[in-house]
């Protein structure tokens, strides 16, 4: 091999080491924590068919659908209608926002003190 093809190799590796570690860094901060109440559509069996979060405050206000995978599973079993944090990936798919959960936790809600 000459010097000339080694090198070329050695460019085409740095380049593609400089690619992975810009995507990795990238998904790392398209991680975002939102809070929403988690709501689950199941079928006639039993089976869930969808699971969303909807947060009605502050910039990221909407109905986000939640990938169906092991931690959004989990979360559908845990925590349907209830009030949760979540740590997730957010992704366009259209007009529809999708969120991979990475982490959650349900939460309390304060409720207000009304004065009679």
């Amino acid at each position: 091999m000459t010097n000339k093809h080694m090198l070329a190799g050695l460019a085409t590796l740095a380049a593609g080491l400089s690619l992975f570690l810009f995507t990795s860094d990238l998904r790392a901060e398209d991680e975002k924590s939102l809070t929403g109440t988690v709501s689950v559509v199941e079928n006639d069996d039993g089976v869930i068919e969808a699971v969303n979060l909807k947060v009605t405050e502050g910039k990221d206000k909407g109905t986000y659908k939640v990938t169906l995978d092991e931690k959004g599973k989990a979360l559908a079993g845990e925590a349907d209608g209830e009030s949760v944090v979540v740590s997730a990936i957010l992704t366009q798919k259209g007009a529809e926002k999708w969120l991979k959960i990475s982490r959650y936790k349900i939460v309390e809600v304060a409720e207000e003190n009304e004065d009679n």
